[in-house]
């Protein structure tokens, strides 16, 4: 008989540990994530629907991954956000909600044609650099980025213009490199 009054109570500590667990050591990016399957990136939202700052690195690499949709919960990310050589991401609207990193590091994703996932980036505090996108004809999308320490666009073969950077308040570095058919700084 004692048995059947202890259950309930056992079954309150269950679930009661359950949810501890899931919100006080399930935080998302803590020490930052590495996302290589588009799989991870949409069901990033479900599994961590309040993550809207990440405490560390995005790191998203080498993937075949087509959009980053599923992270559109992120409005911070504390350290670097690393985009490279994912050549099947056809865009980045997954970051729409994102507003300030510490660095911004853009290489070799082929088929992007535009950064608009970043407008709403107010600031990359360290540096942003866009390097290898040879589809991209200006930098729209950078609309509202006002601050970066280091700003660097290389070998984005269409770029024709820097449009897109006009809130651009402060820069200590700015670069400019192998961008053949960039014929004039803002359209």
């Amino acid at each position: 008989m004692k048995l059947n009054k202890i259950t309930p109570r056992i079954l309150v500590v269950i679930f009661l540990n359950i949810y501890l667990f899931n919100n006080v050591f399930g935080q998302c990016g803590s020490g930052g994530i590495i996302l290589t399957r588009q799989g991870e990136i949409d069901s990033f939202g479900f599994n961590y629907p309040a993550c809207h700052r990440i405490k560390g690195n995005v790191i998203i690499e080498n993937t075949n991954i087509t959009n980053l949709d599923g992270l559109s919960v992120i409005d911070t990310i504390d350290e670097y956000f690393n985009l490279s050589s994912n050549y099947q991401l056809l865009n980045i609207e997954g970051l729409r909600n994102v507003q300030s990193v510490q660095d911004i590091y853009i290489y070799d994703d082929t088929l992007l044609t535009t950064l608009n996932g970043f407008r709403n980036l107010l600031d990359a505090n360290n540096s942003l650099s866009i390097v290898g996108l040879p589809k991209i004809s200006n930098l729209e999308g950078l609309n509202r980025l006002k601050f970066t320490r280091q700003f660097y666009v290389g070998n984005c073969s269409h770029l024709q213009n820097l449009s897109g950077i006009d809130s651009l308040t402060r820069v200590q570095s700015f670069r400019l490199l192998n961008n053949a058919n960039l014929d004039t700084l803002l359209d």
